[in-house]
């Protein structure tokens, strides 16, 4: 039980640094390669734990809740205009001043 336990503590634990490095990482487009590479961020991390704790830990379960709370922060901040989309760094702003012909 107390393993149980350890393991949702741990889980929990890394949620705020999903979300850190999911707005780092965010940029207009290219959504399936962030979230990939948030996930094989935290993957990483597991990994390099010492391995005492590390063989405490289903890499396949930490890499499927990684994806399904970066699924949910995305979405989240989606609804809420955290994340933008249809918008690149190209595009001047609407402020620009118009060309004079």
């Amino acid at each position: 039980m107390s393993q149980l336990i350890a393991t949702a503590q741990f889980l929990l634990g890394i949620v705020p640094h999903i979300i850190t490095i999911a707005q780092a990482v965010e940029a207009p487009g290219n959504g399936t390669d962030k979230a990939a590479t948030v996930v094989q961020l935290v993957v990483a991390a597991v990994e390099a734990l010492p391995a005492s704790l590390a063989s405490k830990l289903h890499l396949d379960s930490v890499e499927a809740f990684a994806n399904k709370v970066l699924n949910i922060v995305v979405s989240f901040f989606n609804k809420v205009g955290i994340f933008q989309h249809g918008t690149s760094s190209s595009t001047p702003p609407s402020s620009a001043p118009a060309a004079t012909s």
